[in-house]
């Protein structure tokens, strides 16, 4: 047997993933680069710390980045932990290492939905997760997962935080280098609602580019389905929907207008099989679908029935012009 201060030295040395020379290789976690034997055994980064892992490393950087996750009140997760998600194992490359600040049991709700869209909201949009996203969240206990970012990220966070659900922030950096900057002021609401923030990198890694893809298959993966508010063709979006769809998850989407050149990747959605979702009830509908057992509340119809009914004016419905 191996003890937890052993596990999470092997998790923190994953994420480090420090050489021999000491040089710092945290892009092991976006699945970029694949775990040196001299680093860690290969079986580590999919079954977890399965051995007492001491290779030739920098082991004052491990145990210094141990001493700031504890002080920061950082919980260190790796495969195998009890509240390890375990829709990670079925990634290519589980993440070795997650650091997390909250409450994580979060990640393993009954129904965790993620919410991504553009970081310049239209207006409509932006009315639309101001209105039906808290007005569905006020009667269904629903996680929402998202990743921090300006615009429909941080709308849904703030319907959660409004409406007492907790909400899980992805983040492609480190807990001790929140990207963006102002995410520092969401962290007392967010936790203060039961939420968690969870991180894959080591603590004083910023933001690069190629570990956003890492974020959102983090965040597909561990939810039951996403929805997409608003997506341009070229977007971090629709790099999640697509993740999505390789791990086969469903996706809701918010119709745009033909001619809005920032939804025209959620159209592409739509047509491509995407579940139209209108408004609070389609959004029920959609979620509880994804969850077998999930119990529909009384007077939730089923997709068929919703279907059915008569067609409101999508475009006034949505505020298009």
């Amino acid at each position: 047997m191996f003890s937890n201060e052993e596990r999470e030295w092997n998790a923190v040395a994953a994420a480090l993933g420090t050489r021999r020379n000491g040089e710092a290789r945290s892009d092991l976690i976006s699945g970029s680069v694949n775990l040196r034997a001299d680093v860690l055994p290969r079986e580590f980064a999919r079954a977890g710390a399965g051995a007492r892992v001491r290779p030739q490393v920098d082991s004052a950087l491990i145990e210094r980045t141990l001493r700031d996750l504890h002080a920061m009140g950082a919980s260190i997760l790796y495969p195998e932990h009890p509240l390890y998600p375990a829709e990670f194992y079925e990634l290519e490359k589980p993440p070795p290492f997650l650091s997390v600040v909250g409450n994580a049991s979060v990640l393993h709700a009954p129904k965790r939905l993620a919410v991504v869209g553009s970081r310049e909201l239209s207006g409509r949009t932006e009315r639309w997760l101001e209105h039906h996203l808290p007005s569905y969240l006020k009667t269904n206990d629903v996680v929402i997962v998202s990743g921090g970012a300006r615009g429909a990220d941080q709308a849904a966070h703030l319907a959660a935080i409004r409406t007492g659900r907790a909400t899980a922030v992805f983040l492609p950096c480190g807990l001790a280098r929140l990207f963006p900057a102002d995410l520092e002021e969401w962290v007392k609401p967010v936790l203060d609602a039961g939420g968690v923030f969870v991180s894959a990198y080591a603590p004083e890694e910023t933001v690069r580019k190629f570990r956003f893809e890492g974020r959102n298959r983090l965040i597909a993966s561990v939810s039951h389905g996403v929805f997409v508010a608003e997506a341009s063709r070229r977007s971090g979006s629709m790099m999640t929907a697509r993740i999505s769809g390789e791990l086969g998850r469903e996706i809701g989407v918010l119709p745009s207008a033909p001619g809005d050149l920032t939804g025209q990747g959620s159209l592409d959605l739509m047509a491509n099989g995407a579940t139209m979702i209108r408004d609070a009830l389609d959004l029920q509908v959609f979620v509880d679908r994804l969850v077998p057992g999930a119990s529909q509340r009384p007077g939730c119809r089923d997709r068929e029935e919703s279907v059915g009914r008569p067609h409101r004016d999508v475009r006034r419905q949505l505020s298009f012009s």
